[in-house]
């Protein structure tokens, strides 16, 4: 036995666990750059949800508003209960300043129904 040289190790009944680093080399460049799609998806998702969130109407709204109909002003209600505006072209209300009818908001001026108020509620 003197002579005799083992060539080989002996191959262990378990192997061995890849360690943290093995397993960051082991991604590839496409599972990368989902990982950095979804964390910039997450980022812009939450800078616009923040944006809407601190939005704030015009100063105009919080005074009553006038619709105008063949040359009268006429008082409309709250708006998304009483009206809404559609679109962004032409003037949908105005309101008084030191007694003159100055535009507030953009768009169409459409009444609710009354059923479109009830669901509303």
């Amino acid at each position: 036995m003197r002579g005799l040289k083992r060539s080989n190790p002996p191959i262990p009944a378990v192997a061995p666990r890849p360690k943290v680093l093995d397993l960051y080399k082991s991604l590839n460049l496409i599972d990368m750059k989902r990982i950095k799609f979804f964390i910039i998806s997450i980022a812009i998702l939450f800078a616009v949800t923040a944006a809407l969130a601190t939005h704030q109407q015009p100063a105009c709204t919080m005074v009553p508003n006038y619709y105008l109909s063949n040359g009268n002003y006429i008082q409309v209600g709250v708006y998304g209960q009483d009206y809404t505006c559609s679109g962004t072209s032409g003037v949908c209300t105005y309101y008084l300043n030191a007694n003159v009818y100055t535009p507030c908001q953009a768009g169409l001026y459409t009444p609710m129904s009354a059923k479109e108020k009830r669901r509303k509620k």
